[in-house]
């Protein structure tokens, strides 16, 4: 019996560990009502649902236990709402019509913050695309159209890797860094080992490379560069 007693009191010590974390968001699209919300992290490969919750009248809470901050997607229904990290404390979530804004704790504001700077530089990409098809249909020639435009494109471009890579170095040893390091291997359309990816992982320490995620990228780009090797 007292071997039992010591038992379950570790077991309630360890779940007493556990870091709470709480979800509120709020949202004036009416639309939205009835709809799930549910919270999603990367487990061996697939999406695993760790917490729900349901929009009501404008408001949803979602309640979960994790052991270290990780990063997660928030979800309605089927479609990724904002990436998210999930730690200790209140989370804070406005879904707007016109801009979406989280915070409530510290990793989640710098997240937030680093994906304002992202996306004012992804509008100014945009915007010049858009004046690349507004001159290409008032018939600009194509080479006029890239000594105007491209090197402005290239500028910004850089701005955005720099901005990238920044963030995630400084950030090497938290959730930020490599959740945000996912986020730039998903848009990769083949596992391939560019400057801005060798860049990063030269200064990484060891945690960071060895994280299950990093490592298998590393190994399918590896596996991928032996074909295209071997197929020459």
């Amino acid at each position: 019996m007292h071997k039992f007693l010591m038992i379950l009191a570790a077991v309630l010590m360890l779940a007493s560990c556990a870091k709470k974390y709480k979800i509120e968001g709020s949202s004036a699209i009416s639309e939205l009502d009835g709809k799930k919300i549910s919270v999603k992290v990367i487990k061996d490969d697939s999406l695993a649902t760790v917490a729900t919750g349901t929009m009501a009248h404008g408001k949803f809470t979602v309640k979960g236990q994790i052991d270290s901050a990780t990063m997660a997607n928030l979800f309605i229904g089927e479609d990724i709402v904002i990436p998210i990290v999930l730690e200790e404390g209140e989370i804070s979530v406005d879904l707007k019509a016109e801009d979406l804004v989280w915070g409530g704790t510290e990793l989640n504001e710098t997240l937030y913050k680093f994906f304002k700077s992202r996306d004012s530089l992804q509008n100014q990409l945009r915007d010049i695309q858009k004046m690349e098809y507004e001159m290409t249909v008032n018939g600009v020639d194509e080479q006029t159209i890239n000594q105007r435009l491209m090197a402005e494109m290239q500028k910004v471009s850089a701005k955005e890797d720099v901005l990238t890579t920044s963030f995630i170095k400084s950030h090497y040893n938290d959730a930020l860094g490599v959740g945000v390091f996912v986020m730039l291997l998903s848009n990769m359309q083949y596992p391939v080992m560019t400057p801005q990816i060798e860049d990063i992982l030269t200064t990484a320490p060891d945690a960071f490379k060895q994280h299950k995620l990093v490592k298998k990228y590393q190994e399918d780009a590896k596996l991928f560069s032996e074909q295209q090797n071997l197929a020459k």
